[in-house]
């Protein structure tokens, strides 16, 4: 089965070739590749300090809930 070329892979290939070639023939298809998985680990530890930097430095803020307030117009 030929590997099947993604957006994924082409954004790699243009970062560094050998990032796509490793993406692209995984041994262990429709899994995700380890390298992606450690981005997004590395991605939310880093999003968790941003948050605690911000949390430090001005108390009255609260992290978004996703839910948003029903606004009353008159």
């Amino acid at each position: 089965m030929e590997p099947i070329i993604t957006s994924d892979v082409v954004v790699a290939y243009s970062q560094c070739p050998r990032k796509a070639y490793n993406l692209l023939y995984t041994d262990k298809q429709g899994i995700p590749h380890e390298y992606i998985a450690i981005l997004e680990e590395e991605a939310s530890k880093n999003r968790e300090n941003h948050v605690k930097k911000i949390m430090g430095k001005h108390a009255d803020v609260v992290p978004y809930s996703g839910c948003v307030p029903s606004i009353q117009l008159r």
